[in-house]
């Protein structure tokens, strides 16, 4: 009885440590530049997407004026518009505004800041018209609510270097402490989890034909960049319907493990940037993409450097040669 007991006792500070070491632990801080900047160029070009069809989307002579889309989405959905005026030159002033704080944010002038501010502004346009919403306005306003976690403003303020011995100093200048990040990681597992999940209750996926039906979606199937004969013999359509299900199952958790974490990220990247060839979904696989930075190490970091370097000084040796070929 004593003996559980005192491992009932010790078990708390063990799983406290648990989850400190996992929570806050330390990560490299151009990990959160990278997913900053990811994020602030998705979010830009999904911003100036709205543009031609702003008054149409969000005005109040649009196809949904503010009453209406309240009546029709959920009156109780947040949105900044319900407080200010419904004239035109208010929603050109905010879409301004909310364009200009993407722009501050990709270049990282005041980012925590304008990344709480981009946050507002996107859940109140996305809250203002949510019938033209879709998967992709979710993950994005998710990945955008954890960047607004981040310690985006501890990123280049190098700390005072009176209380630091040089190494030390070095050291936690380039790491930072960010929850934030985690929470980011365990959401883009979750959706892959729920996605792979929901594919059971379809039968086209269980028996390996989706993806043939995905290839006649004529709206978004990009045919003419697609090789017609994967799509057209059965057993090559099963193995991709089914590999679509393992990829989502397998790489939320081998992501987690250090001698499979950078398999996982090339499979996520490639099974991404191929739908991205074969399919038109604008911004999905790319802010899916961003969500899945958050799994980047300093190393991985370092290792991209490296092989920049050498392809740049490849390019150099190569343009000189040339040169002095021609001159000769």
């Amino acid at each position: 009885m004593n003996d559980a007991l005192l491992e009932w006792k010790s078990f708390g500070p063990a799983l406290g440590r648990c989850w400190n070491g996992f929570f806050h632990s330390t990560v490299d801080r151009r990990v959160l530049r990278i997913v900053r900047i990811f994020y602030a160029g998705i979010l830009l070009v999904n911003i100036l997407t709205w543009f031609p069809y702003l008054e149409l989307w969000f005005g109040e002579d649009g196809v949904l004026p503010l009453e209406v889309s309240r009546q029709v989405i959920n009156a109780d959905r947040w949105t900044i518009f319900s407080y200010l005026p419904t004239s035109t030159n208010v929603l050109y002033g905010c879409y301004f505004c909310f364009l200009t704080q993407a722009v501050l944010l990709l270049f990282g002038i005041l980012p925590r800041f304008q990344a709480v501010c981009a946050f507002i502004w996107l859940v109140s346009f996305q809250h203002r018209n949510l019938m033209i919403c879709d998967g992709e306005d979710i993950v994005m306003r998710l990945v955008g609510f954890f960047v607004m976690l981040m310690p985006l403003h501890q990123i280049g303020a190098k700390p005072s270097s009176a209380t630091t011995s040089p190494a030390s100093h070095e050291k936690q200048f380039d790491r930072v402490r960010s929850w934030a990040l985690r929470l980011l990681q365990i959401q883009m597992c979750l959706i892959y989890l729920d996605t792979a999940a929901a594919k059971f209750h379809g039968d086209a996926w269980l028996n390996g034909t989706a993806l043939y039906y995905v290839s006649r979606l004529e709206t978004w199937f990009r045919a003419d960049a697609v090789p017609q004969f994967l799509f057209n013999t059965p057993w090559i359509v099963w193995l991709m319907t089914w590999s679509v299900i393992v990829v989502e199952f397998a790489v939320p958790v081998l992501v987690w493990f250090r001698g499979t974490r950078r398999w996982a990220l090339l499979l996520v990247a490639a099974f991404h940037l191929g739908c991205f060839w074969s399919m038109d979904l604008f911004l999905f696989h790319w802010i899916m993409l961003c969500g899945w930075c958050a799994f980047l190490t300093g190393d991985d970091v370092d290792l991209f450097h490296r092989w920049l370097r050498k392809k740049w000084s490849r390019i150099r040796s190569t343009f000189v040669r040339q040169s002095t070929s021609a001159e000769a």
